[in-house]
């Protein structure tokens, strides 16, 4: 005999036969009568209806949704309209607004300032000083040679008043310089000199203190208030070794933690990014914002195990802040000489960018000095000038492009005067020269360096938290 042939319709009519038996089954009494002897919701065989109200001739007249169910529908729908009424919905951000913003956003100008007199600061007993009247005048030349001054907004500069001044730095500091002013007497300048580390005063050294402070206030107030896109202070004396009390360090008053207190306490600014590429570390900028969860400080300088100056134990990495402040302050220790282009660049895209990029700083200063550029007999180390460019260039995407930069060292001319005229040159959105020479890989003094920061400050930094851990004596052995 052969099976019987089961055609789409009848197969169809089986589904739903089977479907209202089962829910019937469900709904049903228990000791319900049953049709022709059969189970609740059986099928008459004479009828060729099913029990519960099916007709099989009509497929589409199913039985209806209880009025429990509908209810229980309609309070769902309510709760939810509801609940989005209130806001308890997670808002979503959209990742392309700053794409689209960018699309109306127009290009300020690059804003330079300095001041010619600031040549007058030299050493009246040593004429050949390392922070000579030349670190400022081969940067301005190199700057006019390329012709990158006519194409900036030339800001006047100004002095700091005292009560600019007085936001960090004693009154009784303020004072003692001031004191200097004018004093015609070398060897007692000397002897005043001597009483600090690493400083000459010269009679013009109060004035030219307050300008080059007063200076970088201006600029950060142009970048701030909208009325330059960036910008360069080519300034002296420096300023990042300045302590609350104490000269240092060839700095009298501390330019650049001027500033960054001047964007918090009258910008309201929440959130400031201080890069120091300075071969020496900024110890007075550190200590001015070790406990501000406002200011991140990020240092890179040689230390060679604290052997280096300023032989400070608060150098190396594990130094992160205190208080509040835990884990906003950043220090990359170079323990070798001769680092290059790639260790620098590897400092960048391993751990500045990535904390930057979470930080989302308002502004961003740069303290630039040039002391690890090729050449330079107090860095020793290998950096070319045209890599500043490079490390520069990514942090204009940060912060709406308000990068102020701030000369600070920098002893060998040539390679200061360079790579200052191709910072201002990035500045001002020209491409950043190739690097013609091949980029070396990290080295490995460097790797442990910066593998130690990336492990004292993973709790802090989500960004961190992605990084795999190494073993630093495999690594060596590897390279």
């Amino acid at each position: 005999m052969s099976p019987p042939i089961v055609t789409r319709r009848s197969a169809q009519q089986a589904k739903i036969q089977t479907r209202a038996m089962a829910s019937k089954s469900k709904t049903g009494t228990p000791g319900a009568p049953t049709a022709a002897g059969g189970s609740a919701g059986g099928i008459s065989s004479s009828s060729g209806s099913i029990s519960g109200g099916f007709n099989a001739a009509d497929p589409r007249k199913t039985n209806k949704p209880s009025a429990a169910l509908l209810e229980a529908k309609r309070r769902a729908r309510n709760n939810m309209l509801k609940n989005q009424g209130c806001g308890s919905q997670e808002s979503v951000t959209d990742i392309f607004q700053n794409a689209v913003n960018s699309k109306s956003m127009v290009r300020k100008p690059t804003a330079l300032i300095y001041d010619e007199s600031m040549s007058q600061h030299c050493c009246l007993w040593d004429k050949e000083h390392y922070e000579c009247p030349e670190r400022f005048t081969r940067v301005l030349e190199r700057c006019r040679e390329l012709n990158l001054t006519e194409r900036c907004l030339e800001l006047p500069s100004r002095s700091a008043t005292k009560d600019e001044i007085l936001r960090l730095h004693t009154e009784e500091h303020f004072e003692r310089l001031k004191e200097t002013s004018g004093i015609r007497d070398d060897e007692r300048m000397e002897e005043l000199s001597s009483r600090y580390d690493s400083i000459y005063i010269h009679p013009s050294t109060f004035e030219l203190s307050l300008l080059a402070s007063g200076s970088t206030i201006e600029l950060v107030d142009h970048l701030v208030t909208g009325k330059a896109q960036n910008g360069m202070a080519i300034i002296r004396p420096p300023g990042h070794h300045a302590m609350k009390a104490e000269y240092n360090g060839y700095c009298f008053f501390n330019n650049v933690a001027l500033a960054t207190q001047h964007a918090l306490d009258v910008h309201k600014l929440q959130r400031i990014l201080i890069i120091d590429y300075d071969v020496h570390h900024g110890q007075g900028t550190q200590r001015f914002f070790y406990n501000d969860p406002r200011v991140v400080y990020f240092s890179i300088h040689r230390f060679e195990h604290g052997s280096f100056w300023p032989h400070l134990h608060e150098s190396d990495y594990h130094a992160i802040g205190s208080e509040a402040g835990t884990g906003y302050n950043f220090n990359v220790p170079l323990n070798a000489t001769g680092m290059t282009n790639g260790d620098y660049l590897a400092i960048f895209q391993q751990l500045l960018l990535p904390v930057a990029l979470e930080f989302q700083p308002e502004l961003i200063i740069v303290s630039a000095g040039y002391d690890a550029a090729l050449g330079c007999p107090e860095g020793e180390m290998e950096v070319t000038p045209a890599c500043y460019p490079h490390l520069l260039n990514p942090l204009l995407r940060l912060a709406d492009a308000r990068v102020a930069v701030v000369l600070e060292g920098g002893y060998c001319l040539d390679s200061l005067a360079e790579g200052a005229a191709l910072t201002l040159r990035s500045l001002l959105g020209d491409p950043c020269p190739p690097l013609v020479e091949t980029v070396p890989l990290p080295r490995a003094e460097l790797a442990q360096a910066l593998l130690s920061c990336i492990a004292v400050h993973r709790p802090h930094w989500r960004c961190l938290q992605l990084q795999q851990t190494y073993d630093c004596a495999e690594l060596q052995g590897s390279g």
